[in-house]
């Protein structure tokens, strides 16, 4: 069952050129490209061809231009939700400080231990992780230590080298 949408006439082709040149959205371009392209006379599924995109995909640009005109036509550029939190840096300033004083060993998930316990917060690892890198800490892996190795040929490499 095709779907017939009709495009409205919101703005002549030049105007939409003009949208065309004042974007910064690759995005956007495109999809004005597209609606000028069906003002001309262009077929949808043609046009659909052309630029590798399925029909309904150019059937929702049509709607947004419809309903929104240029400005509808903008690619979202994601970022935070409302609900992400942004973490205080202070919460790592201050786990910098614990482990500096030393004494121990510091994994992810000490460290995310440690800041539910004085924070009171669930922090992820790869955001501790991160912000520990900003604030000039490394990563180090545990290595196999060789406490049962041959001290005699530990000996004889070490005169070797």
């Amino acid at each position: 069952m095709k779907i017939q949408i009709k495009l409205k006439d919101t703005h002549s082709i030049a105007e939409l050129q003009d949208a065309i040149k004042k974007s910064n959205d690759e995005g956007q371009k495109t999809r004005l490209r597209t609606i000028i392209k069906l003002k001309k006379g262009g077929t949808r599924t043609s046009i659909a061809k052309e630029l590798v995109i399925n029909r309904k995909t150019l059937l929702s640009w049509i709607k947004k231009y419809n309903e929104g005109g240029v400005e509808a036509l903008l690619v979202s550029k994601g970022g935070r939700s409302k609900g992400n939190l942004k973490w205080d840096e202070k919460i790592f300033k201050k786990l910098a400080n614990e482990i500096k004083k030393g004494g121990k060993y510091w994994s992810l998930r000490i460290m995310q231990d440690w800041i539910q316990e004085e924070e009171g917060v669930l922090v992820p690892i790869p955001t501790i992780w991160y912000h520990m890198q900003v604030l000039g800490f490394t990563y180090k892996s545990l290595r196999p230590h060789p406490y049962l190795g041959n001290k005699e040929k530990q000996e004889d490499f070490k005169k070797k080298a």
